[in-house]
Parts: structure tokens; sequence; C-alpha cells
């Protein structure tokens, strides 16, 4: 999942003054009230909200919901903020603002404003501007300044800060960050501001003075260098946002003087591995394509459907309910692999086998293959591929841990784990591609301890990998997606896999906004692999 991208509009509605609104139902946007809503509302009792500045133990109703006010968290001439419940939801925070006062209308604006962006915000899930009430997801008990008075942060939360500076220089934006307006969020593994009222257009030192100063890299134990450099990651050295930090360090001193401690840093690493995207010819019998049964047996001198025996390769993974794979041996010949499966699997096999041997020949091996299309009843034969399995952690070199995370990525590769990565006779052969083509986003709130590393080659290592490694890499990438020619071969190779006209549009979209994405992908997985490697 992922909270990265273009703006796009939240489900939180903007509540207008004087309505209520619950669970981000927008004022307005149904429409009329249908015979339902009207009866309902005929015997729903009416809102009671507690006076200002309201005290623990004081409870209320809204939109027929009830919700009791805790322990004070924060108080302001214009409000105060509780912990408190709605209908059994807890660690919620409820704002009672001052009679009279416009400060509830300017955070609705500002609350309103972030709804429509990706940015991680307290979410709306009740308000009675009339009333001066305004609830809010979050948990109070965690604040930035909370969070500092307890000691060093953990890892997720020093990631998290770097993500949300990411998110909001992305977007040319600012906001209130102070030790009050933070909140960590255990369950989403983010910060969240809580106020929007000093959400506004501002520049990237705006942003990052705010993590920077008053202390808090000293007491929340990180070094400033590494949240730049997090921050880079996330951004990508090449990309405007980034430029946009640089530039703001012309003007101040001390962003400045990070940044060159950084450039420092930087040049005591190994220069970072770069791609090259070249082919190579596959197996003259199995040339990766798809053909119809007769030919597929005329290449192979066989039928391998009437191949009786074999030997079932996936007979330790009971799980593998939606394909069959087999090793069997004709009259004459190698033997070779039969895997049965629907459509959409083999068309992805066939696909991805062919951007490997045309664009990551260099790196890697695949097993070649003939494919027959035929709905559920579709097959595809490839070349036995051997060597072994490496479970300890896999041997790879700079070259083909950036390479492979560019392919997976790239095209949406979702099942790259140790069993599918075959070594020997100094190669390495990728087995599997069936669960591919999908959407790939950064996702920076993975849970520890869960074996996903496995599924992460490109960063599992007895020793950490420095993000910086992969910049070069996909920077080569892009570079080579965005060429006509490369979309030129990409439609051809996804017409000859069985794809039709719409569906290749669709997955050059998705090839796109994967690449857009990669740098601040692999940022996250380096974080991840970084953070299994303490535990």
């Amino acid at each position: 999942g992922t909270e990265t991208g273009p703006e796009s509009e939240s489900e939180e509605s903007q509540t207008q003054t004087g309505r209520t609104a619950f669970d981000g139902t927008a004022p307005g946007g149904r429409g009329a009230d249908s015979l339902w809503d009207r009866v309902r509302n005929w015997f729903k009792p009416a809102d009671s909200i507690p006076a200002f500045p309201g005290r623990p133990g004081d409870s209320g109703r809204i939109d027929g919901r009830r919700f009791s006010v805790g322990s004070p968290a924060l108080k302001t001439a214009d409000w105060t903020l509780h912990e408190g419940s709605l209908e059994g939801h807890t660690n919620l925070g409820i704002r009672l603002f001052k009679p009279g006062s416009a400060a509830l209308a300017a955070e609705l604006e500002g609350l309103g404003a972030l709804a429509r962006t990706d940015i991680p915000h307290a979410k709306v899930l009740a308000a009675a501007p009339g009333a001066g009430l305004l609830i809010q997801e979050g948990m109070v008990s965690r604040s930035l300044r909370a969070e500092l008075a307890k000691g060093p942060f953990s890892e997720h939360q020093k990631n998290g800060l770097p993500e949300l500076a990411a998110k909001l220089i992305r977007q040319g934006r600012t906001a209130d960050l102070g030790p009050d307006n933070l909140f960590w969020d255990h369950w989403l593994g983010r910060w969240n501001i809580v106020s929007g009222v000093g959400f506004r257009p501002g520049g990237a030192w705006e942003v990052l003075s705010q993590m920077l100063g008053a202390g808090v890299p000293e007491r929340a134990g990180f070094d400033p260098l590494d949240l730049l450099a997090a921050l880079r990651g996330r951004l990508g050295p090449r990309s405007q946002a980034w430029a946009a930090v640089v530039s703001a360090a012309q003007r101040e001193p001390g962003l400045r003087s990070l940044l060159e401690g950084l450039a420092r840093r930087d040049a005591d690493r190994p220069a970072p591995p770069r791609l090259s995207f070249t082919g190579a010819a596959p197996d003259k019998t199995l040339d990766n394509s798809v053909v119809a049964p007769a030919e597929l047996s005329r290449r192979l001198g066989f039928d391998p459907l009437s191949v009786k025996g074999g030997v079932d390769l996936h007979a330790d993974d009971p799980g593998k309910l939606n394909t069959r794979i087999l090793r069997i041996q004709g009259r004459t010949g190698p033997p070779r692999v039969l895997k049965s499966a629907e459509a959409r699997i083999i068309r992805n096999e066939v696909f991805l086998r062919k951007v490997v041997r045309r664009w990551f020949a260099r790196y890697f091996e695949v097993p070649d293959a003939l494919a027959v299309l035929d709905g559920y009843g579709s097959y595809m034969v490839m070349t036995y591929a051997d060597g072994s399995t490496s479970w300890a952690g896999p041997v790879l070199s700079r070259e083909q841990r950036v390479a492979l995370a560019v392919l997976v990525h790239a095209f949406g590769v979702s099942d790259m784990n140790p069993g599918n990565l075959l070594f020997g006779k100094g190669r390495v052969t990728l087995l599997d591609f069936e669960q591919a083509l999908g959407r790939r986003t950064p996702v920076p709130t993975r849970l520890g301890s869960t074996g996903l590393i496995d599924e992460l080659p490109w960063v599992k290592s007895r020793e950490r990998v420095p993000a910086e490694d992969f910049a070069a890499g996909i920077q080569d990438w892009r570079e080579h997606l965005a060429r006509p020619e490369t979309r030129r071969e990409l439609e051809r190779m996804l017409a000859e896999s069985g794809f039709s006209p719409a569906e290749s549009a669709g997955l050059l979209a998705v090839f796109a906004a994967n690449t857009a994405d990669l740098q601040w992908t692999v940022q996250t997985d380096v974080e991840y692999a970084a953070n299994e490697l303490r535990q």
C-alpha cells in the first residue's frame, strides 16, 4: 500500500459551518434526504455538546452517537484538547472550542485542505461547528513532545519524519510541525498532523527547520544527516523536490552545512552501480511466445499433456492451488517443466520472460518457454533449470541487487522469495512471475520479524545495504523507459503475450507509475531491511 502519488480527493469531508458531519460524510454530498433518512432523523436524539473548556467525565452525543471526554492533553486560548472515545473507539482527540471563536472554521478549512492530499493527518471523525466540537483520529497520549520526553525514538518513528517531510516538500507545502501538533500513530506507523491551521504553501526549509531545530535530533537520537539522506532517498537525488532542498541551502547556512556533510559522506562510499539494459536471444525452440497447441507439440516433438507421470515441483507448497508444475520427460531431448494455470498467470509469465531476456539478460537467466492460452486450461512448457536456492540469503552482486529491485518494482512482481531464485554456474535464474504487473508503491509501515525480508532479496544481507547503491541504476531505468522505442517494444511484447490494446495501455501506465515511485519504494525497502538487521 502507499500514501504517495499525486494529490487526490480523500474520503474525509470538509465540514461546513453550522452542519454536522460524521465518518467522512460530506454535507450536501448526497442530495435530498431519502424517506428512510427523514424517518431516522425524526427519532434520532438531539446533539448534546459539553460546554467549553470541558472536564474529564463529560459526555455528549453527536449524530446519534455518544462520546466521552477524558483527560486534558492541551489547552490554548481558543480550544482545549482532550483524550476521548466515540461509540467504543478510544484514543481519539476531542477538541472543544471557545464560544464565538473563529478558530474552528479555520481549523476545518485547513483539515479539509489536508484531506485532499496524501499528507498524514488526524482525520475528522465528527464535527459540530455551531456547537464548537471537533472529534479527530489520533493518539493524543503520543505527541511529539511526549515521545521526545521518553528518550530515543524507535526506528519507525525516526523514518516517519523524512516520510512526512518528503510529502510536504514534494507538494510545496509546510505545516505546524511543533511538538504539540505531531502525534505518533503506532498502528499506521506515521506522524499525524493534528491541527490544519498552519497548513499552507511553503518552502523546504520551513519544513526541515522544524524537524532539525529545538534539539529534536539530539533528543530523538538521530543524526540530521541520516534524515536528509532518507529524505533524498524518497524524493530522488535528481528530482525537482530535492532540487528545492538544495536551493534552500543557498539561503540557509545551517542547511548548507548539513548538505556539505552529506556530500562528504557520499564521497566516502563506493560509486553506485550503473545498469546496462542489454538483451540475449532466447532458446531457439522455446522462444517465449504464445502458440497453438499443435505448434507447441511440433516444436517439442511430443504432446506435453499426454506425458504420464512427472515430478511435482510444488509438492512442498500445499498453498499453491491455482497452478500445477511438473518436471516431465519426452521420448527424446532434455527434461522440461510443464506449468498449468489460468491464462492471466501464463500471460504474466511469458511477458516477464521477454522483459528479462530483452533488458536484464546481463544480470539474470530465465527458463525460456512456449505457452498456450486457453482460459483456465492454459499452460506453458519451460526449460528445466539446474541450481540451488539460498534461504540463508541470496548471493547477489551490487549490480544484481539494483537490477532486481528495478525489475521487481517497475513490473509489479510480488513473489520474489528465495525459492524463486536459483543459483548455479555463476548465474542467477529467476523462476516465477505469476504474481506480476501490479501497482507497486512505497510501504513505510511494514511490521518487523514477519519473514517478509525473505521476499526482498535485493536488500536482504548480513550487512546493511545502503539506499545510495540504487540511485544511479534507478535513474538509468527511468531514462530507458522514457525512450519511445522502449514503449514500442513493451507494446509489442504485451501484444505477443496475449494482452489486448486496452490492457496494454493500462499496463504501460502502471509501469510508468511504478517507475516514478521507484526511488521512494526502494528507500522504504532499505529501511525495513536495516531494522530487521538490527533486530
